[in-house]
């Protein structure tokens, strides 16, 4: 007749739930949520218009935190930044989360006219916060476009906060002075992100506490066996 080995009946309910947490405690592979972006451009945008200071906007994270994963800028001929442009994100009247290295050239990745900059490691931006991100300076080589048709430019831009953000109104700075206009929908096509919710913080048990708990259950497996050969 054939045998087959089983467990220790002497384990008991306390070695199963070491075993058992074991088990629980191996990590599982995170699952990466792909980006969206802030805007949504459509129309095939182009750009007119020149600016000797910044253009961005305000925008509002939700309930839960977000990650920033990568930086658009306003490619007007899809022929790559011909000049330099930098971006900022900043808590308004609080001070810079965020400053960019120069951007140039054709970058990561091209989408509905925006150019691309993947970070280096996501920016977390916290929940309830109000943020303003802005880029330039927009000259010749490298125009920015209004929103719907205006002035010459076009495309339009339709923000895209996925339940996660909300739009807070335009933004320019320099060029004299700044101000803030709190238009919907966004006034001008210049600077975006790729965006995604920020992923879930979970508690994995330090490599020691892991074998702190397969010790324990092996030692509980070994003495119910001892246990049993005694009793044979």
């Amino acid at each position: 007749m054939r045998r087959t080995r089983s467990l220790p009946h002497g384990i008991g309910a306390l070695g199963a739930a070491a075993l058992s947490a074991v088990l629980l405690f191996a990590p599982a592979a995170a699952v990466a949520q792909a980006p969206v972006f802030a805007f949504g451009a459509g129309g095939a945008p182009s750009g007119q218009h020149t600016f000797n200071g910044v253009l961005g906007f305000r925008f509002q994270v939700g309930a839960a935190p977000i990650e920033i994963t990568s930086i658009g800028i306003f490619d007007h001929a899809l022929d790559g930044l011909l000049s330099n442009m930098g971006a900022t994100i900043a808590v308004p009247d609080v001070g810079t989360v965020f400053w960019s290295p120069t951007y140039r050239g054709m970058g990561d990745r091209l989408v509905d006219g925006f150019r691309y900059f993947d970070l280096e490691a996501p920016l977390l931006l916290a929940a309830g916060t109000r943020f303003q991100i802005q880029a330039g300076i927009f000259g010749a080589s490298d125009p920015y476009f209004y929103n719907g048709d205006v002035g010459g430019s076009s495309g339009t831009l339709a923000f895209d906060g996925r339940g996660l953000l909300s739009f807070e109104g335009s933004y320019f700075g320099g060029n004299g002075a700044g101000d803030i206009g709190p238009e919907q929908p966004p006034q001008w096509g210049a600077v975006n992100f790729a965006f995604r919710a920020a992923a879930p913080v979970s508690t994995v048990p330090e490599p020691s506490s892991l074998a702190l708990v397969a010790t324990g259950a092996l030692a509980l497996v070994g003495a119910a066996a001892r246990r049993r050969a005694r009793g044979a």
